[in-house]
């Protein structure tokens, strides 16, 4: 009987050790830092006009943020922004099922220019890089 006392308060210290580490990890820069890091990575591989960012930063609390972000084709820059803040559910990643609570840009741009025929042109799609798959999508 006292063995399995003495194996019960090991497991509950474990769990409790286990839980302090996972909320400390949440509450660190770094991890929300890299998160970030990554999500542009991956809006990088499926967004056609080239996508820079150039400082990327991130609070639990307050979500990831995004400083001076540009989306450039080959005749030019086609949106600017000084910051974009996205803030997540943190349940809804516990769930695997991520929510965006909160999206806002601040001091977005879009350039227009004027073509030889005087019309505007912000960008165009005409010359985008066929995938792999064959499929424009």
């Amino acid at each position: 009987m006292r063995r399995l006392r003495w194996i019960l308060l090991g497991l509950l210290a474990l769990i409790f050790i286990v839980l302090a580490a996972g909320w400390l990890l949440l509450q660190t820069q770094a991890l929300w830092t890299w998160s970030g890091r990554r999500l542009v990575d991956f809006a990088q591989d499926r967004l056609y006009p080239k996508l820079t960012v150039q400082h990327v930063r991130g609070y639990p609390f307050t979500g990831i943020i995004f400083e001076n972000i540009a989306l450039t084709t080959p005749q030019g820059e086609v949106i600017t922004a000084k910051r974009l803040e996205i803030r997540f559910s943190l349940w809804s990643f516990i769930k695997l099922e991520p929510v965006i609570g909160k999206v806002a840009v601040y001091e977005p741009r879009i350039h227009v220019w004027r073509t030889e025929d005087g019309s505007l042109f912000c960008v165009s799609y005409s010359n985008r890089p066929v995938s792999s798959s064959g499929s424009s999508w």
